[in-house]
């Protein structure tokens, strides 16, 4: 389920549904949705709490 979860917000984010400011794919990460890693996976920046 992580896997598909990821791959969702991943595919939003490159086509430009989640948002260019990256604070969609940030609240994934604090809502426990995605890791840190992935985070920088999907958006090629480190993840700052």
């Amino acid at each position: 389920m992580e896997d598909l979860l990821f791959t969702m917000i991943k595919e939003q984010y490159d086509w430009g549904w989640a948002g260019a400011d990256k604070s969609y794919v940030a609240s994934c990460v604090v809502q426990g949705g995605i890791t840190p890693d992935q985070y920088k996976e999907i958006t090629g920046e480190a993840y700052v709490a």
